[in-house]
């Protein structure tokens, strides 16, 4: 990735290390390490952003990403 994993991330400010991390496990799987990443934080406080700069990057420089989400499962009440 260019000026090194996580450096540059378009329209990121401030995610230079989270970036670095999630480049990190980028490189890993590319080198055939199988890996898993799991961001959480509080709503609205730019995870979904950072994680999407992250791969659009990875994209452009010749990865394949495979995008996931969880959503939200309750167990049914009783009656």
């Amino acid at each position: 990735m260019g000026g090194g994993p996580g450096a540059q991330l378009s329209g990121i400010a401030g995610r230079v290390e989270e970036g670095k991390v999630l480049a990190a496990a980028i490189s890993a799987a590319a080198g055939e390490q199988p890996c898993a990443v799991f961001v959480h934080g509080e709503a609205g406080v730019g995870k979904t952003r950072l994680v999407r700069a992250v791969c659009d990057q990875a994209a452009a420089n010749g990865a394949a990403i495979l995008w996931g989400r969880c959503v939200r499962w309750t167990r049914p009440t009783s009656r």
